[in-house]
């Protein structure tokens, strides 16, 4: 697995993300940096999207309408 950059500026109300210099502040729903003892540091950041093609070999899909 890769590890990547990650720079998280805050001002008052207002933050920045930017992943491997890339700003994804515009882009994320939610972003929530975690890093517990003894492990690495995560980062989980949301999406909001209009449409997600999944191809998978071996499983049922069912399209939520």
């Amino acid at each position: 697995m890769e590890e990547v950059n990650v720079q998280i500026n805050t001002s008052g109300s207002v933050s920045s993300v930017l992943i491997n210099g890339r700003d994804i502040s515009m882009e994320a729903s939610e972003v929530v940096y975690r890093h517990k003892a003894g492990e690495a540091p995560t980062l989980t950041v949301k999406y909001y999207v209009d449409n997600v093609d999944v191809q998978a070999v071996g499983c049922a899909m069912r399209k939520k309408t």
